[in-house]
């Protein structure tokens, strides 16, 4: 269990200097208006479990829009709010996303800025590629935030809590904005052709396409067709 001040501060960060940051790095601070986050994130009060993929901060790489490469930086995603994070002087700064990156590259994966759909609502977020033939598959991580229950009858008090969803998949073609599915069903009904195949091929394997590796089995066989 943790505690943590809601406090948020804008500063325009204007130049730095650290001994161990490559240049590049500084360039960033010199470039951005980061956001400081005081302790990390912005919950009040004591709160269970971590709204970060990794708490600790890990060496990464940012690609800018230029193909400038910014490597060793230490990177953290918030996969609560959906937030790059990078970490100077011990405090951490969030990198705003109103700014082109083309990806950064954390915890051995890539991660894109993109817009996507899920239902009738558009969206945009942090996806990780993961297949890219015929279809394109990505993967969105998501930590939600359960908010403290007060104490009652014969019932303890409970702290917030961050609650590690499963992560939510989406397929494109041509380029167009993924698209969020979660069966089957909504599956089939995203491809553009091969729909009748791939329902045959997906319940004579039971395929219940809840698991990475069973949507990439049935984008494998999608892609043979």
């Amino acid at each position: 269990m943790k505690k943590l001040i809601l406090l948020l501060i804008f500063a325009p960060i204007l130049c730095y200097s650290q001994v161990g940051l490559p240049y590049e790095i500084h360039a960033l601070w010199n470039d951005f208006h980061l956001e400081k986050i005081k302790d990390g994130h912005n919950i009040a009060g004591t709160y269970e479990g971590s709204p970060y993929l990794h708490d600790n901060f890990l060496k990464g790489q940012i690609l800018l829009e230029d193909g400038q490469l910014i490597k060793n930086a230490p990177l953290r995603y918030n996969a609560f709010t959906d937030n790059f994070e990078i970490e100077k002087d011990g405090l951490a700064y969030n990198i705003p996303k109103e700014r082109a990156f083309k990806k950064f590259t954390y915890s051995n994966h890539d991660f894109i800025y993109s817009n996507y759909t899920e239902g009738n609502s558009k969206k945009s977020g942090y996806l990780i590629p993961r297949f890219n033939l015929k279809c394109s598959l990505y993967k969105h991580h998501k930590i939600i935030l359960l908010h403290a229950k007060k104490a009652e009858a014969f019932k303890k008090a409970e702290p917030a809590k961050f609650i590690t969803k499963p992560p939510v998949f989406m397929i494109t073609f041509n380029d167009h904005p993924p698209k969020v599915f979660k069966n089957h069903k909504q599956f089939i009904k995203l491809l553009p052709n091969m729909q009748k195949e791939m329902t045959k091929y997906i319940n004579a394997n039971k395929l219940k396409l809840k698991e990475e590796t069973e949507i990439i089995q049935a984008l494998e066989y999608y892609n043979t067709l």
